[in-house]
């Protein structure tokens, strides 16, 4: 009674209920494209690459945020969906540097796995400028807001993990941007745990090693 059955990719998947389709696809081995995504979080859905058709939905939805129905058919590959997940990542990389030779996080970087994966060499428009503002530092962490792509997986974790809420996302004259209240942080980590880019890196590695 607690079980369903559905179709992804023409493959019959037999999961428990309560779930979403980026679950149920991993668990049967299929695994779709994340970025803001995280097993220890609640989903945020904020990266747009787990987009997935439905039958029956005239447009794709986000397989994180999504839960399973009982007869569902999804597909997680498709030319469409490609381009939608390709289109994202450039819109992510128009306020990300690729300086990925100096970042400490290249090697280890699911941005630029992304980026190699859906074939991205150029982006076609350009970004606009910002005035970045490093809200964030501590003894142990180091914040690089230009690299942050507002994935808001460090806001979440400060939040669900920690019970602290020291990180927030502010909206200021150059757009979104990340602040910090010093008088909660604790200087966990748990920050640079999570993110999935050189946003948040832990001060003393600083350029001394890469974590490859």
């Amino acid at each position: 009674m607690n079980m369903i059955r559905l179709t992804i990719d023409n493959k019959d998947v037999i999961t428990s209920k309560g779930i979403t389709i980026l679950e149920a696809a991993k668990n049967a081995g299929i695994l779709i494209p994340t970025l803001c995504y995280h097993e220890r979080l609640n989903p945020i859905g904020s990266c747009r690459l787990c987009v997935v058709e439905v039958d029956g939905q005239s447009e794709p939805v986000t397989a994180c945020t999504t839960p399973i129905e009982d007869g569902m058919s999804v597909t997680t590959q498709s030319d469409r969906l490609f381009q939608m997940r390709q289109e994202a990542l450039k819109l992510i990389l128009v306020n990300h540097p690729l300086d990925c030779p100096v970042c400490d996080k290249a090697g280890a970087c699911k941005l630029q796995d992304l980026t190699f994966e859906f074939d991205i060499k150029s982006i076609d428009c350009q970004a606009p400028n910002r005035n970045y503002i490093s809200a964030y530092q501590t003894t142990f962490i180091k914040h690089w807001p230009e690299r942050c792509i507002l994935c808001l997986r460090c806001v979440s974790a400060c939040k669900e993990i920690q019970n602290i809420g020291a990180l927030d996302i502010e909206n200021t004259e150059d757009g979104p941007q990340l602040s910090f209240n010093r008088d909660k942080c604790v200087s966990c980590g748990e920050c640079v745990q999570v993110c999935p880019v050189g946003g948040m890196l832990e001060k003393k590695s600083t350029f001394r090693w890469r974590a490859w």
